[in-house]
């Protein structure tokens, strides 16, 4: 069962996949590991999100283009 979880990452690696946590990131500045995803909701016009950074919370939004996130906005939750 491990090799296929293993399979899908790799082939995400090589083919530039990038996570949630990672395009996050680059919006607000932290590490992809330093960021925690929540209350995530798709809809037909895009995706909402809270993203969570040493305590700091951001609300997102973006689109999908293929199976990588995009045109990602974050402002600090009020």
């Amino acid at each position: 069962m491990g090799k296929l979880v293993l399979v899908p990452a790799i082939l995400c690696a090589l083919c530039g996949c990038t996570s949630l946590q990672e395009a996050t990131a680059h919006k607000i500045g932290c590490a992809p590991h330093d960021v925690a995803i929540s209350e995530k909701t798709t809809t037909t016009s895009g995706t909402t999100w809270i993203a969570t950074c040493h305590g700091h919370q951001y609300e997102c939004k973006g689109v999908w283009s293929g199976d990588e996130p995009a045109n990602i906005e974050c402002t600090p939750a009020s």
